[in-house]
């Protein structure tokens, strides 16, 4: 029973939209060659947001990676490269000569996963803009998209819907495996919404319920593609472009109160929902 929690669990659509990835980035690893001398080839980080002391608030550490010996250089965050450029030839080429090559640690990875072509992936929310007007509460990954294309060990092109107006092309950092659960199978891709004089706008696949909430007209909306938990309730004004579900729903249930402007259906007439 506990392994099968745990499968529905890492398998979980709505579990894996709204969590946040916690693995190192994906990346390829580049072991870094073995330096034949002293000072002919060096690291270098930044140490940043530290208590202001005389004026500096970081501090700029170069070590040596054949004998480890490190400077420790006091410097400000918002340094420019020309400044780290003077700092260098003040405390690392006037002491130790020229080196060969330099190695900054800007972060760490982990060997990237091997996707295919065909594989099915999340795309992480990272620097994409959606029309939800809080980040905090946005899906933290997308769709899952098919990959279209290898353009190298690290990027991939995926199929977007032709809503989406972004470039297809991304990093293996910005994507996740899709894992199907053994459970429940494939869930099936929601429909892309439908841009409507630039509002999106989501297929209706059925009417479920009418309820009066604070005096406004609502049905419950059960979206084509969607999830059983996806469901909402929406005001009747946002119905409009679907009048074919609201009569389907009205017909099916005759003793459900209706809104005063609807005309009964007469046998099979109705406007074309979309």
């Amino acid at each position: 029973m506990w392994k099968e929690v745990k499968e529905y669990i890492r398998t979980c659509d709505t579990c894996n939209r709204s969590k946040v990835p916690r693995h190192k980035p994906h990346g390829l690893l580049h072991p870094l060659p073995i330096p034949e001398r002293p000072w002919a080839s060096l690291s270098m980080d930044f140490i940043t947001y530290l208590p202001k002391s005389h004026k500096y608030d970081a501090i700029l550490v170069i070590v040596d990676r054949f004998t480890k010996m490190a400077h420790f250089i006091p410097t400000t965050k918002a340094i420019t490269g020309a400044a780290t450029a003077r700092l260098f030839f003040r405390y690392i080429f006037r002491l130790h000569g020229l080196l060969d090559d330099i190695y900054y640690a800007y972060q760490h990875c982990v060997k990237n996963p091997s996707y295919q072509i065909g594989d099915k992936l999340w795309l992480l929310r990272n620097n994409l803009q959606t029309s939800r007007p809080c980040a905090k509460l946005d899906h933290q990954r997308f769709c899952p998209f098919i990959i279209l294309a290898k353009i190298n060990p690290v990027t991939f092109k995926l199929q977007l819907p032709s809503t989406v107006r972004i470039h297809p092309v991304f990093h293996v950092s910005m994507l996740e495996p899709y894992q199907i659960s053994p459970l429940r199978g494939e869930r099936p891709t929601p429909s892309p919404p439908i841009e409507i004089d630039d509002h999106e706008e989501f297929e209706v696949e059925h009417v479920l319920d009418f309820r009066i909430c604070r005096g406004r007209l609502e049905y419950l909306i059960h979206w084509k593609g969607y999830d059983i938990s996806d469901r909402t309730w929406e005001p009747a004004e946002n119905l409009q472009r679907a009048p074919i579900k609201v009569r389907e729903f009205h017909k099916r249930n005759p003793m459900k109160p209706r809104p005063e402007n609807m005309i009964a259906p007469r046998g099979t007439r109705c406007l074309r929902g979309r």
